[in-house]
C-alpha cells in the first residue's frame, strides 16, 4: 500500500508576473510565466526615463501583475506609472515577505518575488489615495516642526541656565506667554530686570519678586546672540506650523468634515488628534 503524499502543491494563480526588486539607485526585474518556460531578467537604474522603460518593458512581455516592495519611497512613482498603464501592482510589506518561510537572498530577490506574485501568495498593502497621502505628508510636517519647537526651547532653557537665569524655576514652561517676552527682552539685549519683572502677567504677577531673583543671572555676548537666532528659529517654526494648519484645515473640511465632527464628540479628541485619524 503506498503511503500517502502529504505535500501540497500550489497552483498558480496568474499566467504571467514580475518581481521587482527596489533599489535607491536600481530596479532588478524577474519576469516568468506560470510555466517557467519565458522567463526574462534584467537590470534598470531609476531615472525617470529607466521607470517607463520598465514599464514599457513589462508590456512588451505581457505581464499584467506585479509585485514589489514597499522600500523606503523609492517604489511610489513606478506604481504610479505601472498602474496607469494598466499593470496591476502589488506593493508588499518587507516584513510580510520576510516572515514567508523561504531562502531568500540578494541575487534573487527579483525572482522570489515573482514566485509570490505568481502564487498568489502575498497580500496587497493600504495605498492611501493622492488626497490622503497629501494629508498624511502635512500631518508629519506639522508634527516635524513641532518637534523641531521642543528641541529649540529646550536649548534656550540650557543657554538661560548657563547664565544663571533661572526663569524655568519660576515660571511652570518656558512657552508661556510671558516666560517668551522676557526671554525676546532678553536676547534683544535688554538686561534692565526691572522691566523684565514687569512683563509678568496672570499667576506670575504673584511671583514678580521670585523672578527678579532669577533674572539677576548674566548672559555672555555669545548666549544673546544665540539666543536671537533661536528666536527667529521658533518664529519661523511657527509661522510653517499655521501655514500647513490652514492647508489641513481645508482639507478636512472639503472631504473629511463628518469624519472629522464625529471623532471631535468623542470626549478628549482635539482637533489635531482628528485631523490625524481621518488621515
Amino acid at each position: 500500500m503506498n503511503k500517502p503524499n502529504n505535500e501540497v502543491s500550489l497552483l498558480p494563480q496568474v499566467d504571467k508576473a514580475a518581481g521587482l526588486d527596489m533599489h535607491k539607485d536600481k530596479i532588478v526585474c524577474f519576469i516568468s510565466d506560470k510555466d517557467g518556460q519565458d522567463q526574462h531578467q534584467e537590470e534598470f537604474r531609476t531615472f525617470t526615463e529607466d521607470l517607463f522603460y520598465i514599464r514599457d518593458t513589462l508590456l512588451r512581455y505581457k505581464v499584467t501583475h506585479c509585485l514589489m516592495e514597499s522600500t523606503g519611497v523609492y517604489w511610489i512613482s513606478l506604481y504610479a506609472i505601472l498602474t496607469e498603464a494598466g499593470i496591476n501592482v502589488t506593493v508588499a510589506n518587507a516584513q510580510h515577505i520576510k516572515q514567508i518561510p523561504k531562502r531568500k537572498t540578494d541575487r534573487k530577490d527579483a525572482r522570489w518575488l515573482c514566485t509570490l506574485m505568481l502564487h498568489g501568495l502575498v497580500r496587497n498593502s493600504f495605498i492611501p489615495t493622492s488626497r490622503q497621502q497629501s494629508l498624511r505628508e502635512l500631518c508629519r510636517n506639522r508634527l516635524f516642526y513641532k518637534q523641531g519647537q521642543s528641541k529649540i526651547k529646550n536649548r534656550m532653557i540650557k543657554i538661560l541656565e548657563r547664565g544663571n537665569i533661572k526663569i524655568r524655576s519660576v515660571a511652570s514652561s518656558i512657552s508661556t506667554q510671558t516666560t517668551m517676552t522676557i526671554i525676546r527682552l532678553l536676547a534683544s539685549g535688554n538686561t534692565d530686570i526691572e522691566v523684565l519683572v514687569n512683563c509678568c502677567k496672570g499667576r506670575l504677577k504673584s511671583k514678580k519678586e521670585e523672578m527678579r531673583k532669577a533674572l539677576q543671572g548674566k548672559l555672555a555676548g555669545v548666549d544673546t546672540h544665540m539666543l536671537q537666532m533661536l528666536v527667529a528659529d521658533l518664529d519661523h517654526s511657527q509661522k510653517q506650523i499655521e501655514t500647513i494648519e490652514v492647508r489641513i484645515e481645508e482639507i478636512t473640511n472639503e472631504h473629511y468634515k463628518e469624519i472629522a465632527g464625529c471623532l471631535l464628540s468623542i470626549s478628549g479628541v482635539g482637533l489635531p488628534s482628528a485631523q490625524e485619524a481621518v488621515k
